[in-house]
């Protein structure tokens, strides 16, 4: 595959659209102010901009990003340590920090094979950079909402075996898509493409405050967290799968 090097010096594969980094400095992107919320360095001037007017009607932006990075980290261990997953399929995954699912999921099992799914053309080019020697662990670039699209794109195929169970993250995510009948045909789509065993781990934002969310919290239900995991759930059926919600 050749590679070009765009203004920032990132190498770029020739598959996606060189210009886009390059003109992504003149929008914003949600990978990029979740970045700088973490404390990152891969933002520009715009993403700092939206951070802060974001932090100006909800301050605690910067400690809920750093409480599901931690939250969805610690997950993956426990699925990758106690449970023996290797299998991981992270849509929206954002730009790379200095943790990422692939690095804690391969310290317990190298021959984990981990996909990154994010729309972002930096986001892809910078994780191809950095992953390019690592063969267990790859980046596509898609739209997470296109389901039927990303579970028919051959690095997915290719390097995640569908007859054994899988994980799959969709952390703070979801809130990118406004329709609500939507964003449930997209999860219904890809829980119903997972194995038998698979997980499903989700984290999205939530203001108990608001009325909507009083009368979800009053219909939710609540189950005993098992003490050795960090999450709990549990699905039946030829297609069930366990769901975390954090």
């Amino acid at each position: 595959m050749s590679e070009a090097t765009d203004m920032s010096g990132i190498r770029q594969p020739d598959d996606i659209d060189h210009a886009a980094p390059v003109a992504a400095a003149s929008r914003p992107s949600d990978a990029r102010v979740y970045d700088y919320a973490l404390g990152g360095k891969d933002n520009f001037e715009i993403d700092r901009q939206v951070f802060h007017r974001v932090s100006a009607i909800a301050p605690q932006i910067a400690e809920a990003a750093m409480a599901n990075r931690k939250w969805l980290l610690r997950a993956c261990r426990w699925l990758a340590r106690d449970v023996g997953m290797d299998q991981f399929l992270d849509c929206g995954s954002g730009l790379p920090t200095t943790e990422n699912v692939h690095e804690v999921v391969q310290e317990v099992n190298p021959e984990a094979s981990v996909v990154y799914i994010d729309r972002d053309a930096v986001v892809v080019a910078h994780g191809r950079a950095l992953l390019e020697e690592n063969d267990r662990t790859h980046f596509i670039q898609a739209d997470l909402s296109m389901a039927e699209k990303v579970l028919a794109d051959p690095v997915v195929s290719r390097n995640l075996d569908f007859d054994r169970p899988i994980v799959m993250l969709q952390c703070l995510t979801l809130q990118g898509i406004s329709d609500l009948a939507v964003a449930r045909h997209v999860m219904e789509t890809y829980v119903a493409a997972l194995p038998v065993g698979s997980y499903v781990i989700v984290t999205h934002p939530y203001n108990p405050t608001t009325a909507a969310s009083k009368e979800c919290g009053r219909g939710r239900s609540r189950r005993p967290r098992g003490r050795s995991s960090p999450g709990c759930g549990s699905g039946t059926g030829k297609r069930s799968c366990r769901c975390w919600v954090g």
